[in-house]
């Protein structure tokens, strides 16, 4: 005899439980009490809805200025990498004017010294160096000195002033773009904004819609579901009724006959495709046969014993 793999008794106590139930419901259906039908539906579908959370007007307003954030911080750049371009190219002009200025100052003072220098020589070899020729002389030359020194700077303070008007510019068309750019930026993210509530609101109609849609779904199931029971106890009310006609007609002794013999045949049904150790080791799991079939079970006990392929 081949022992039974635990694989295969898995699969025999699954047969065993099916025909529980079978000789369970020839108790019920021959039973003369009322007992409350048996409802394969549960008691609620049990639908999961959908649950909407509104943001606030304050989480929209930090959720549309981040989506344009990224693009006026790009734009925000350009502008800075311009503005400071161009004030090196002022910074530039400042340094080239004032290295020109001290070029031009520097040759303007060589200048005067040469001409002190020949002017001192020409009266040294006219014997006029004490002279108040001297005096006159050099005050001359110190004056035209002072003089083109005086137009030279005031040639460079134009030009400064040039450079100023251009700094000015810059400066002025860079806050006057920032500003826009700042404006540009606020109509975009409010725009994003209403973008944000609208669509927050479709969403919100179509989980209304959605959950509204389960609503329904759940109370066409309980009206099923009372309809069902409705008829569930019908079917019980006659049941009870044939039963009891049935019980009358045979009496007690063939009443639970007729029971008994079923519950045989149910058991036979179950228990033919089994080998005959495995019909016996089902035996062996509890008293639930033996107390259903009373004075059958010898009967079935034989019936595998001979009947079944060893």
């Amino acid at each position: 005899m081949a022992a039974i793999t635990q694989e295969r008794m898995l699969e025999l106590i699954a047969i065993y439980d099916a025909l529980k139930v079978k000789v369970e419901a020839v108790d019920r259906k021959y039973s003369l009490d009322y007992h409350e039908p048996l409802i394969d539906m549960p008691e609620s579908l049990n639908l999961t809805k959908l649950e909407f959370i509104p943001k606030t007007e304050q989480e929209l307003t930090e959720l549309a200025n981040r989506q344009v954030e990224a693009t006026y911080i790009s734009k925000q750049r350009q502008l800075d990498t311009s503005k400071n371009n161009s004030m090196q190219s002022i910074n530039k002009k400042y340094a080239d004017l004032a290295e020109e200025l001290r070029v031009k100052s520097q040759t303007l003072l060589n200048n005067y010294n040469a001409a002190c220098d020949k002017l001192k020589i020409k009266l040294i070899n006219n014997g006029l160096m004490y002279s108040t020729v001297n005096s006159k002389a050099n005050a001359q030359a110190r004056d035209d000195y002072d003089k083109s020194v005086r137009e030279l700077n005031a040639q460079y303070d134009v030009k400064r002033e040039q450079i100023d008007d251009e700094k000015k510019y810059i400066e002025t068309s860079y806050n006057q773009n920032c500003l826009s750019l700042a404006d540009e930026q606020k109509a975009a993210a409010l725009k994003v904004y209403d973008s944000l509530v609208e669509s927050q609101y479709k969403e919100e109609q179509s989980v209304d819609k959605y959950n509204t849609g389960l609503d329904e779904k759940e109370a066409k199931y309980q009206a099923a579901r009372a309809k069902a029971i409705e008829y569930a106890w019908e079917a019980e009310y006659d049941r009870a009724f044939n039963a009891a006609k049935l019980y009358q007609q045979m009496g007690a002794n063939g009443f639970q006959e007729m029971k008994l013999t079923e519950k045989l045949n149910l058991c036979k049904q179950a228990f033919m495709p089994l080998k005959r150790n495995e019909a016996q080791t089902l035996l062996t799991v509890d008293s639930f046969l033996k107390t259903h079939l009373l004075d059958y079970y010898s009967a079935f006990v034989d019936w595998i014993n001979y009947a079944l392929i060893a």
